[in-house]
């Protein structure tokens, strides 16, 4: 597949994603459901920048495996925030479970983009 096809596709997921989270702000008139999406936009950032910075150039010497699992336990932690917060607020009574149910299907479908995307364009380094 081209790589302007998998943009094109990844590119109309967005959007329905993006369209139910500001669906289930709009149609109850409550914005909080907004703040549902930022960890699910947050959630892929901790594995990327461990894994940068957790890589030696150095043949000799190995992954750090610390920063790794901290980056996981980040990642891990910030997901299950994304679908703890709209059963917060649902409990609290700031939003309705449909609006927690849109926001998090929401949610998870702007993460997997954005998951799919790194996955899809990531330079492989060839080893020798």
């Amino acid at each position: 597949m081209s790589d302007l096809r998998k943009i094109i596709g990844l590119s109309s997921v967005l959007a329905v994603g993006f369209m139910l989270v500001i669906l289930s702000c709009a149609l109850f008139k409550n914005w909080y459901p907004l703040l549902i999406v930022i960890p699910f936009i947050l959630a892929p950032l901790p594995n990327l920048l461990t894994k940068k910075y957790s890589t030696s150039h150095d043949f000799l010497q190995e992954e750090d495996r610390n920063l790794l699992d901290f980056g996981r336990f980040t990642f891990g932690a910030t997901i299950c925030t994304g679908f703890a917060l709209p059963i917060v607020f649902v409990n609290v009574g700031l939003i309705g479970t449909a609006a927690a149910t849109m926001s998090c299907v929401g949610g998870s479908i702007i993460f997997l983009v954005i998951t799919l995307y790194s996955q899809a364009f990531v330079q492989h380094e060839e080893e020798f």
